[in-house]
């Protein structure tokens, strides 16, 4: 929820369409493809698993050897060098994306406010290069420790994540949802979580950290939610349309958003007990009942379709 709704890497590019509907598009249409997630990297390491216990490869040292070493021993040598630069460029994307993310906060919202008189662009994109230089910098020094991690980069990285990512989370969900929490207790509720998550490593150390995060979460949203009962807000923010772009929604949203949040239940009934991993008649009711569901809908969008006039018809094929 935080990383594709609130991190600065992905909303700037959410906030960069020329208008409303382009973007409820593109952020659905990203949805789309994190669906495929899923296949993209759980059966990777399925393979893996399957391959290295089947041949008794062992692998030592860190545990994300396991996909280079998988496609070293599957892929054909020619193609080697055409994978290496795929992933070289995918990395050179990302970094470059959350490099400008950070430069772009620190320039903006950390240095030009200190600063008498502001600053104008020129200014501010010579502040950001020297940030982004001193950035790269001290990511250049602190990546190749991370290979020493004992529970592998992805999973120390959402572990630490925890102290930054959540409470912000915390601060942006609550304030979204609810207009009358006071701003110091958001403030008390990131630091509340903070606190919580990092006593939680010494009273419970073998404790998942997803769990942590969730019992502190809690703790800090209920926190928020009482103050905003007990010390409301009084002059509640009104969010104002400045008329930049246009507002005008995609009339579609609601039905490509029930037909993602579908696509997800699906996935997760059939990697369930219910589905794959459940008995043969278990895996037949399930394919009965998705079955019966695909079929209302579509019939439900058919009507809706066909009860529509020739000219709305064709715009909508054209939209």
């Amino acid at each position: 929820m935080y990383f594709w709704g609130m991190d600065q890497a992905i909303l700037q590019r959410a906030v960069s369409a020329k208008n409303l509907k382009h973007g409820q598009k593109g952020l659905l249409w990203a949805g789309f493809l994190k669906v495929l997630d899923p296949l993209l990297l759980m059966v990777p390491g399925l393979i893996a698993y399957q391959v290295f216990a089947r041949d008794g490869i062992q692998i030592a040292g860190s545990r994300d050897l396991v996909y280079p070493t998988l496609v070293n021993l599957v892929l054909p040598k020619p193609l080697l060098g055409i994978f290496a630069a795929a992933m070289f460029g995918a990395v050179l994307s990302t970094f470059s994306g959350l490099l400008n993310s950070q430069t772009t906060l620190i320039a903006v919202n950390v240095i030009a406010p200190r600063k008498k008189g502001g600053m104008d662009d020129k200014e501010l994109v010579a502040v950001g290069k020297k940030c982004g230089v001193v950035i790269a910098i001290i990511a250049a020094i602190i990546a190749p420790i991370l290979y020493y991690t004992p529970s592998g980069i992805f999973t120390y990285l959402q572990m630490i994540n925890g102290f930054t990512n959540v409470p912000i989370l915390i601060m942006l969900g609550v304030g979204y949802l609810n207009k009358k929490v006071p701003a110091f207790a958001a403030k008390a509720g990131a630091f509340i979580h903070i606190i919580g998550y990092l006593l939680s490593f010494f009273l419970y150390p073998n404790m998942n950290y997803l769990h942590r995060i969730g019992i502190n979460f809690l703790i800090a949203v209920v926190f928020m939610l009482v103050m905003g009962v007990v010390r409301p807000k009084e002059d509640v923010y009104e969010l104002k349309n400045q008329h930049v772009v246009k507002m005008v929604p995609w009339k579609y949203r609601y039905e490509f958003s029930a037909f993602l949040v579908s696509i997800v239940a699906v996935i997760y009934v059939l990697c369930s007990p219910l589905g794959f991993v459940g008995g043969a008649t278990t895996m037949t009711w399930v394919y009965v009942a998705i079955a019966i569901i695909a079929s209302v809908a579509m019939m439900m969008m058919l009507k809706k379709v066909f009860a529509k006039s020739e000219a709305e018809f064709y715009a909508d094929c054209e939209e």
